[in-house]
């Protein structure tokens, strides 16, 4: 990958950064090759300490030992939902949703023949906090194939927060899962600063070289100098500065740049100018805050075709005067191409570069309310894709490091733009939240469900849906109070009046008592699911 966007020369494989040995390589390494111990591990760390990285390199590592070792995509955890006539589509929702299933039996295939060639596999999974629940079934398909035996899976994660105890605890196989996460920090910590010195400079000739190739002029008698003592908090923020320090040579900070106080901040800066050059240069001039939220349009969305696209950009408050949408798109899909070709662009990379700029976007909001109603306008969606697309990302953005503080007011903006998202649009943002983090929002999902929060709330019809999906998840100790509210409210949608006689309605409404009684009892709240299944037990009784 060599593209002219500076930021994208942080990724590992833009070829710039140069490989550190990490002893975690040796011991992940040294848990595949000697077969003993869980066979699922995970790797927690903050955004931009490596994770990926070291992933791709034990995978380097075990492909020399005849392993087969890789990154698995999962399919999203509600792919259950996905129904015949999704699949029966011929435009893009189709192609997606057909695209979604195929993964299940690809990773059914793999395992199995895994097993039956006894083949050593390594799968890695990142992210693995917005896919807990398909890694719970991962874990059930690797037992029913009987191939526990000669696959490994490697977790990569930046919380272990209550989904990894849904595996590592509630989980009826925890016992192949390792309790304890591999920590990752940064990749400077025990070095001296001698070291670290000499990684930083070796990182300054590296993106000279590489600037002075895309035409960047950046003087062959400039050497930036690394403050002294200066501590970095993670291994990209180490990488961000000395990038940074190439960039300003080269071009000069910008006032009131705030890469003095957040390298990535300054890299983000003057990756920006380029997009404003390419976009005056194809005739669009765009002022400052219509091309940030072009930017993050980029971000926040996935649209499969250029048409998708274009109405993403018309949905861009900031960009509403903005006349050729089309051309606008054309050049955001050049600037930011998605690798993968399952949508027409891709977010900037790394993602913590893409994480700082949606918090510097609601941080330089007119005010909460304006946050609120463009991102709303932007993302606002009752498509569950779509909208679990950007619960994903607005979500990866709350854990952003922030040591000093700096983003408090703008991770609580994001914060209070996701809730208001699940507020407005439930149908799209309630099941998505219910799976990335029912815990961090449960109020708000509930609000959704009982329709207490002044906006519309679920339909019935969502609600039997979202049933539905708990009952895939399992409603463990992070979903059983939003499982009770769902369960109340089916409740009361089909208590029958004093009259009734039909024994389907009668059936139906002791059934909803039965999974209201299961629910509270496992809520701890034990009088009441004593007298739901009670009530439940009196009607079959009579029928």
């Amino acid at each position: 990958m060599n593209s002219v966007l500076v930021g994208s020369w942080l990724r590992p494989d833009a070829g710039v950064i140069g490989s550190e040995p990490r002893r975690e390589v040796d011991v992940l390494v040294d848990w595949c090759l000697s077969g003993q111990g869980p066979l699922v591990r995970l790797v927690c760390g903050t955004g931009g300490q490596g994770k990926t990285h070291l992933a791709g390199r034990v995978c380097e590592r075990l492909r020399t030992q005849g392993w087969l070792a890789g990154l698995v995509r999962l399919p999203s955890p509600n792919w259950r939902a996905v129904r015949l006539g999704d699949l029966a589509d011929g435009g893009t929702a189709g192609q997606r949703a057909r695209r979604e299933l195929h993964r299940v039996p690809e990773i059914t295939a793999a395992v199995r023949a895994a097993a039956r060639l006894q083949a050593p596999m390594l799968l890695v999974v990142d992210y693995a906090e917005n896919v807990g629940p398909v890694v719970a079934e991962l874990l059930d398909t690797i037992a029913e194939a009987g191939a526990a035996e000669w696959v490994r899976l490697l977790l990569l994660a930046r919380t272990d927060a209550d989904w990894f105890r849904e595996l590592a605890v509630d989980h009826p196989l925890h016992d192949w899962v390792h309790p304890t996460p591999l920590r990752l920090g940064a990749l400077s910590v025990g070095w001296d600063a001698d070291r670290v010195r000499q990684v930083w400079t070796q990182a300054i000739d590296r993106f000279t070289e590489r600037a002075r190739q895309h035409g960047f002029g950046v003087s062959a008698g400039v050497a930036p100098v690394m403050r002294p003592g200066q501590r970095f908090p993670t291994t990209l923020d180490l990488y961000a500065t000395a990038l940074l320090a190439v960039l300003d040579a080269a071009e000069g900070p910008r006032r009131g740049d705030p890469g003095d106080r957040d390298a990535l901040a300054g890299v983000l800066r003057h990756e920006q100018r380029q997009v404003s050059a390419a976009l005056r240069a194809s005739g669009l001039r765009l002022d400052e805050t219509g091309q940030a939220w072009a930017l993050a349009a980029v971000t926040l969305t996935a649209p499969a075709t250029e048409a998708e696209a274009v109405e993403v950009v018309a949905r861009v408050r900031a960009l509403d005067g903005v006349s050729d949408r089309s051309r606008l798109m054309r050049v955001l899909c050049r600037l930011y191409p998605d690798g993968s070709r399952e949508r027409v662009w891709q977010a900037p990379t790394p993602d913590r570069l893409a994480d700082v700029h949606l918090l510097d976007l609601a941080g330089a909001s007119a005010s909460r309310g304006q946050w609120v109603d463009d991102l709303a306008a932007l993302c606002g969606t009752e498509d569950g894709r779509a909208a679990g697309h950007a619960t994903i990302v607005l979500h990866r953005c709350l854990s952003t490091p922030d040591s000093a503080g700096l983003r408090r007011d703008s991770l609580a903006l994001v914060r209070d733009g996701l809730a208001a998202l699940v507020s407005r649009f439930p149908t799209g943002f309630v099941p998505a939240l219910v799976v990335v983090d029912p815990a961090g929002f449960d109020a708000e999902i509930i609000s959704a469900v009982t329709s207490s929060g002044g906006e519309p709330g679920l339909t019935i019809e969502r609600m039997m849906e979202l049933d539905s999906l708990l009952r895939q998840l399992g409603f463990a100790t992070t979903r059983t109070a939003i499982a009770v509210a769902v369960s109340q409210r089916l409740v009361a949608v089909t208590t029958p009046n004093a009259a009734e006689s039909d024994p389907r309605v009668l059936n139906r409404y002791a059934g909803e008592l039965n999974n209201l009684s299961v629910r509270l009892g496992a809520l701890g709240r034990r009088d009441e699911g004593l007298a739901a299944i009670e009530e439940a037990t009196a009607i079959r009784r009579r029928l």
